[in-house]
């Protein structure tokens, strides 16, 4: 996995090939290879544009449009403590009666921290390597991206 070229990563905290067997075994997740090799080159850093904060861009299911602030890429302490709260998104789901063919929650790992929202990246199911927005529960969980790929490319700076 490489980054765009306009993208750099300050200080990250790749993870080891044994915290990627950890997490796994936590999630019941089989990692994809793209995944494995951004979090153990990129894990627990910061993006940056030109030494300037990345932005991605939110198009929300009624057609309104948003855009957020990404702190950082998760590291494997921020991952293994937001999967334990994997049932809030469970619950979420249900209230809302949204269908596995639009949301497997089970499938969605964070990977990107926002400023109170998070990117998460599917790994198996349904919609496996797609990018997913999930936010605290007002605006949902929306498709933002295809793949890694695309949602890097398409990040921007204000």
């Amino acid at each position: 996995m490489t980054l765009p070229s306009k993208i750099s990563v300050q200080n990250p905290k790749p993870f080891t090939k044994e915290q990627i067997i950890e997490l796994e075994n936590l999630t019941g997740l089989i990692f994809t290879d793209e995944l494995v090799s951004f979090f153990t080159k990129f894990a627990g850093g910061k993006p940056k544009i030109r030494g300037k904060d990345c932005f991605t861009k939110i198009v929300h299911q009624e057609g309104w449009k948003t855009s957020n602030r990404i702190v950082k890429i998760e590291s494997f302490d921020s991952v293994r403590d937001t999967w334990k709260y994997n049932g809030y998104l469970k619950e979420f789901k249900k209230h809302f009666i949204i269908p596995d063919s639009v949301v497997e929650i089970e499938h969605r790992l964070p990977i990107m921290e926002l400023m109170a929202d998070s990117i998460r990246y599917v790994s198996g199911g349904l919609h496996s390597e797609k990018m997913y927005y999930v936010d605290n529960g007002d605006f949902g969980i929306v498709k933002i991206a295809d793949s890694l790929d695309d949602f890097l490319k398409n990040l921007y700076t204000e």
